[in-house]
C-alpha cells in the first residue's frame, strides 16, 4: 500500500468510500467523500472545494486508510477525466515536484474510471491564527501528460464558519503563551499531564518565558489559576503567566583590592518560595 504526505495532505491507496463512476471527457472530477464540503465549478479548469459553514468531524488514526493521527480533516476523490494519460499523468501539490498518477492511484487499471483519494488534515491552531478565508491546500494535474497543468483544484477554509466536533472522550483546549497560540487535544484524558510526549514539547515552546520573566502557570477562562494536576473543561482557554525576575548587586566595602558583588537574584512568583541565587564576581 502506498502513502504520501505533503504538508498534511495524505494520498492513500484504501478508503471505505467508493468513488462515483462519472468522469469528464477532458478535466477531472472532484468529490468530498466526509461530506464536508461543497465543490464548485467542477470539471473545469479551475475547480474549489469550499470549506465553509461546516461541522467538521474528528477521525481517530488509521493508518490503513491514510489517517496517520487523531484529528480533524476532510477526504476528497479526484476521478481522472476520459482524456487520461496514465503513464504520463503527473500531478502538484502546493506547487512542489511532480508526481505520477500511477504512484498515488487508487484505482485499478484495469477501472474503467481511475482515481486517486487524498486525505486532508486540517489544524485547529492554523485556522485560529486566520481571520479571513485561505487556501489550504492545492493540487494541478497534467492528465493527458503533455507537460501542461491543464486543471488546478483548490481547497479553501473559511476559519470563522468552521464548528470542530469533538468527540466523547477527547478534549480541545487552547494554550495561549509569548510565543503564541496553540490548540491541544488528548484523547482518553482531561489534565496536562495527559498530553502525549509530542504535544508536552510543543506545549513547552508555547510558554517558554521571554528574558527576564519566569513562567509561574497558567490563568483560566473565568479568571482563575489552574491547580497542579487540574482537570481541564473541553473548550478552555489557558493563559500563561509571567513574574518579572528582579535583580540586585551589592557592592562590598569591605575588600581594597578586589572587586567582590553578591548578586541576589529574588524570584517572586504567586505561591511559590522565595530563592536565592548567590554569585560573587571577582575582578583585578
Amino acid at each position: 500500500m502506498k502513502k504520501f504526505l505533503f504538508f498534511g495532505v495524505v494520498f492513500t491507496m484504501a478508503m471505505v468510500i467508493m468513488p462515483n463512476v462519472y468522469a469528464h471527457a477532458t478535466y477531472g472530477t472532484v468529490e468530498v467523500l466526509t461530506g464536508t464540503g461543497d465543490v464548485l465549478d467542477n470539471d473545469t479548469e479551475n475547480v474549489t472545494v469550499s470549506i465553509d459553514g461546516v461541522d467538521l468531524k474528528w477521525y481517530e488514526a488509521n493508518p490503513a486508510i491514510g489517517i496517520y493521527d487523531d484529528g480533524w480533516g476532510i477526504g476528497i476523490n479526484f476521478l481522472a477525466p476520459d482524456s487520461l494519460a496514465a503513464d504520463t499523468a503527473t500531478l502538484k501539490v502546493l506547487g512542489g515536484d511532480a508526481i505520477k498518477f500511477t504512484e498515488v492511484e487508487d484505482s485499478e487499471p484495469t477501472n474503467p474510471t481511475r482515481y486517486f483519494r487524498a486525505w486532508i488534515s486540517i489544524d485547529q491552531t492554523l485556522l485560529d491564527s486566520k481571520e479571513d478565508v485561505f487556501e489550504l491546500c492545492t493540487y494541478e494535474f497534467d492528465w493527458d501528460g503533455n507537460g501542461q497543468y491543464e486543471q488546478k483544484v483548490t481547497v479553501k477554509v473559511n476559519p470563522q464558519t468552521i464548528n470542530f466536533q469533538t468527540p466523547e472522550g477527547v478534549i480541545s483546549f487552547t494554550v495561549k503563551g509569548a510565543n503564541g497560540s496553540r490548540v491541544f487535544t488528548i484523547k482518553g484524558g482531561n489534565k496536562l499531564s495527559d498530553l502525549n510526549e509530542e504535544d508536552k514539547a510543543l506545549l513547552d515552546e508555547v510558554i517558554k518565558a521571554p528574558e527576564g520573566k519566569q513562567f509561574v502557570g497558567y490563568k483560566k477562562k473565568n479568571g482563575e489559576m489552574l491547580k497542579d494536576d487540574e482537570e481541564i473543561s473541553d473548550g478552555e482557554v489557558l493563559e500563561a503567566q509571567y513574574e518579572e525576575v528582579k535583580t540586585s548587586v551589592i557592592d562590598n566595602p569591605n575588600t581594597s583590592d578586589k572587586n567582590i558583588a553578591i548578586v541576589l537574584t529574588l524570584i517572586l512568583a504567586s505561591g511559590c518560595e522565595l530563592l536565592y541565587a548567590i554569585r560573587k564576581i571577582m575582578s583585578n
